[in-house]
């Protein structure tokens, strides 16, 4: 009892005593091999007789509640496990399942006390061996109950009786904190508070959440968790909790369902966190919960991580793509699988032109003030590939049994007679060619990631992740549907003139049909650089791209010849137009431009200077080969900055177009 007040520091001390060898001769590499009179062997006699005595006094209560630095934690309890490794009687499970225990029957808890014993808890699990079996079978049982009591405090803030005020659970190693110290040792670990009980309320805070899934990831590694399955319920009921309520890290969730997926056998027990994070997912899209910012762009990262797409990042999700790039390929968590069934969710989120002004009202805390522009814009994107990616799946079937026809029905249903259709049918019009601009800009972004220099020359090159396609190619939309998109840009080249007056989303619809006949042109592109030389295919695409353009630009010609003003802004889209199809390289560009060329004089003879002189630059610009490795992936990498543009240029003509405000661009 005297000597309690003391024990931290003595812990302390001994530890560093037992840590590192001073002689060259000692037993480095088998540190549990006892040295007669060695002062590090006594050293690490001393922790286990001190923990085997002091055991029922709740000596592990302190033990994980004392306050460290980053650098001392890791060296105490790497030193302490290593004490007891080769200790029957109290083995490296014996303090954590002591110390959960102990917890369990405290009748109070407080954020402090959970922001120390969680850092230190998921520090000490780092070291454990979690193969070694039966010895963390009674483990398990505590572990759900304090897993399940940590996330009813948090979830559900009720009365408390212990103030932090009053008594603070933290330890530090010296003499500032006996008298807590003592009374720990004396009356059992978590007993002792209660004799300075106050009534008070007492919101528990999860402050720790990277220790909090650590110690999770832990528990999913031990021998034998295949039989507590029904730990796995706490555990998901937490990281919904801290997806609502904190910044979660990408890597750690990542992990820890991954593990989940790898663990357990039947497919009930292995998705089962990988559902809550999706069903976390699938609540924000739906706007039925509010999220931080941050955790709505890992939400949509995390299923394509699982898919193989092109991870997205913004303001505080810097670390997302080291961590994709340095494990991604290794860890599996079904979430794509798991979203299968929502796939009619994602597809309205995407055709919703409010739903990115919904975004940026709903989400809450933490980096919105940066993301704010941009974060409507990139979960789309970020969804566009999974849909895309989905839809692809069934391309080789029939044609009537293809996702496409499920998912967009009205893709080949066009009306025949373009010239005649109604204020609704306008609208609708828009509202598809909104959707096919999203779905083409995600398929043309996997494309790209997985796409490697000189395909031609290698077949196989082009391969995505196994668990994106199983033919390696991303085409949600086929090739026979040209003639129908064709289609919708000639609705709406042809009611424009009439239809823009009515609303902001009608004087928007030239940019989204322009928009979609850039993206529609680098899809069919992409295709023909990924198909092998003298390929059927690979002719055919070209056909169709020729075909398309035949089939719109007539459009754009009688729309430019309707009056001045008509003819000065479709002049502008069709000069942009051609100016970003000089970024991508196009071949189009160089095909078409005799034919072009004239469809910009055909209301003036004359053109203003600004027009001119942009238009001389196209003029100018020398194709470039794509026989290079290096200006083949230099090319990519342009492709994917043009991409990132055309994605926030997107996401902007929406925003204006549900807030219903005037938007010009540049």
């Amino acid at each position: 009892g005297l000597a309690a007040p003391l024990l931290p520091e003595i812990l302390l001390t001994v530890t560093r005593i037992a840590e590192k060898s001073r002689y060259s001769w000692e037993f480095c590499d088998a540190p549990s091999v006892y040295v007669p009179s060695n002062c590090r062997s006594i050293a690490r006699q001393f922790i286990r007789c001190v923990f085997h005595q002091l055991a029922p006094n709740g000596i592990f209560s302190l033990l994980f509640q004392m306050e460290l630095s980053n650098k001392q934690r890791e060296k105490f309890f790497e030193t302490i496990v290593g004490a007891l490794l080769d200790f029957s009687e109290v083995n490296p499970s014996v303090p954590v399942l002591l110390f959960l225990q102990e917890m369990n029957e405290r009748k109070t808890w407080t954020s402090d006390l959970l922001e120390v014993s969680l850092l230190n808890l998921s520090c000490y699990l780092k070291f454990v061996p979690y193969e070694t079996p039966n010895i963390w079978t009674f483990v398990f049982p505590q572990a759900e109950t304090f897993l399940r009591r940590l996330w009813t405090l948090s979830a559900n803030p009720t009365k408390s009786g212990s103030s932090s005020s009053a008594y603070k659970y933290g330890f530090h190693g010296g003499a500032s904190n006996s008298h807590a110290a003592t009374n720990c040792l004396q009356t059992g670990g978590g007993k002792s508070n209660e004799k300075i009980e106050k009534s008070t309320e007492v919101t528990v805070v999860l402050r720790q959440t990277d220790s909090l899934f650590s110690i999770m990831a832990s528990l999913l590694r031990m021998s034998g968790i295949q039989n507590s399955r029904s730990i796995l319920d706490p555990l998901g009921k937490l990281i919904s909790h801290t997806i609502q309520n904190s910044n979660v890290s990408f890597h750690s969730l990542l992990n820890v369902c991954h593990l989940c997926n790898k663990t357990f056998a039947k497919e009930k027990e292995r998705y089962q966190l990988t559902k809550a994070v999706v069903f976390e997912l699938i609540s924000a899209v739906k706007f039925k919960s509010s999220i931080p910012d941050t955790n709505f762009l890992l939400l949509t990262n995390f299923v394509l991580q699982d898919c193989g797409g092109e991870i997205t990042t913004g303001v505080g999700l810097e670390e997302v793509v080291d961590s994709y790039e340095n494990s991604a390929s290794q860890l599996n968590t079904g979430a794509g699988e798991a979203l299968k069934n929502n796939l009619c969710d994602i597809l309205d989120f995407l055709a919703d032109v409010h739903s990115l002004s919904k975004v940026k009202s709903h989400v809450k805390g933490m980096n919105i003030g940066l993301n704010e522009d941009t974060l409507g814009g990139i979960i789309k994107a970020s969804l566009a590939q999974y849909m895309a990616i989905e839809i692809s799946r069934g391309g080789n079937g029939s044609r009537e049994s293809r996702p496409v026809n499920r998912y967009l029905p009205w893709l080949f249903n066009i009306p025949s007679n373009t010239l005649t259709q109604g204020p609704r049918e306008f609208l609708d019009c828009v509202s598809h060619i909104r959707l096919l601009s999203w779905l083409l800009l995600g398929s043309v972004t996997i494309s790209l990631k997985h796409q490697r220099p000189s395909m031609n020359n290698n077949p196989n090159s082009f391969n995505l992740n196994s668990n994106v396609l199983e033919d390696g190619l991303c085409t949600p939309i086929p090739l026979e549907a040209s003639c129908h998109i064709a289609d919708h840009v000639q609705v709406i080249l042809a009611g424009f003139a009439e239809q823009s007056k009515s609303s902001v989303v009608h004087m928007c619809s030239l940019f989204h049909a322009f928009i979609l006949c850039q993206l529609w042109t680098v899809y069919l592109e992409q295709t023909i650089m990924t198909l092998q030389p003298r390929d059927e295919s690979q002719v055919l695409a070209g056909s169709i791209l020729l075909d398309f353009w035949g089939k719109v630009t007539p459009g754009i010609l009688q729309l430019v010849s309707h009056s001045k003003v008509l003819a000065e802004m479709v002049n502008l889209h069709f000069l942009g137009l051609m100016e970003a199809f000089m970024e991508c390289n196009s071949m189009i560009l160089g095909k078409l431009m005799p034919l072009w060329i004239p469809v910009l004089f055909a209301y003036q003879s004359t053109l203003p200077d600004h027009v001119r002189v942009r238009l001389q630059a196209i003029q100018d610009y020398k194709p470039q080969s794509h026989g290079d490795l290096e200006e083949e992936s230099t090319h990519n990498e342009i492709l994917k900055k043009w991409l990132q543009r055309l994605q926030f240029k997107m996401g902007q003509i929406e925003m204006q177009a549900s807030h219903v405000t005037q938007f010009f661009t540049v």
